[in-house]
């Protein structure tokens, strides 16, 4: 007996219980280098402050100026750390998921944004790759534009990292999706057919043959069980 799987759940909040999952990605670490960078510039600013503000007599110059610069410089320094943290937990939580049945793109932030899109396979009617620029083919990272057959809508993917990848899996996914379909409806008619019972395979026999079937010639036992004593004569001389 086959066994039953059920993926409910399983590698992702919302897989069906017929669905397997098949790869996710993140956007290219590219696109949060800015990010990194800035915060890198200004984390060198702020040592270079610390170091003049201490090694300087300013604080003894004009007491009251000393502690409004330290106060804005440390307020603006806290906010842009906490700006910085956020932008990496949008990195993270930002993905794509391909399973056999749906490509489904998540993006969220930790306090506005949550956005979830879905795709069904079978809807989708195009894939087209763009991978323009030295750094884009240099770095193999490029957009996925998706058309869907239902109504004009378009579905685009964002610096998706090793895209010749994605892309190919996007389409083998899809396809083998639409193999099993055209496959599915001459499985289940083979499945639904009733099995046939033994008495419905065996030829059914005439009435009359059952009916008017020759009698076997009568022996010395048949006296015994009911031989009809006028072809007593008959019999006898049938035997001389």
């Amino acid at each position: 007996m086959a066994e039953i799987i059920d993926n409910k759940d399983k590698f992702f909040k919302g897989q069906m219980s017929n669905e397997s999952y098949m790869l996710f990605f993140r956007k290219h670490w590219l696109c949060l280098l800015p990010t990194i960078l800035i915060f890198g510039f200004i984390g060198a600013i702020a040592i270079v402050f610390v170091i003049i503000m201490t090694f300087t007599n300013l604080r003894s110059l004009n007491a009251p100026f000393y502690y409004f610069i330290m106060t804005l410089s440390l307020a603006g320094f806290s906010a842009y750390t906490h700006w910085f943290f956020l932008r990496i937990f949008e990195y993270f939580f930002t993905i794509c998921i391909l399973s056999d049945h749906r490509l489904l793109a998540l993006s969220k932030t930790v306090y506005t944004h949550d956005l979830k899109e879905t795709a069904d396979l079978k809807m989708i009617q195009d894939v087209k790759k763009e991978q323009n620029g030295i750094v884009r083919n240099f770095l193999r990272y490029g957009d996925l534009i998706i058309t869907l057959s239902s109504s004009s809508a378009i579905m685009i993917l964002r610096h998706v990292p090793n895209v010749e990848f994605h892309f190919r899996s996007l389409m083998r996914t899809k396809n083998a999706l639409s193999e099993y379909r055209e496959h599915q409806p001459i499985a289940q008619a083979t499945v639904s057919a009733p099995t046939p019972t033994i008495s419905e395979l065996t030829p059914a026999i005439p009435q009359s043959s059952t009916t008017n079937l020759p009698l076997p010639p009568h022996s010395a036992d048949d006296l015994s069980y009911g031989a009809s004593p006028h072809n007593l004569d008959e019999y006898s001389n049938d035997m001389k």
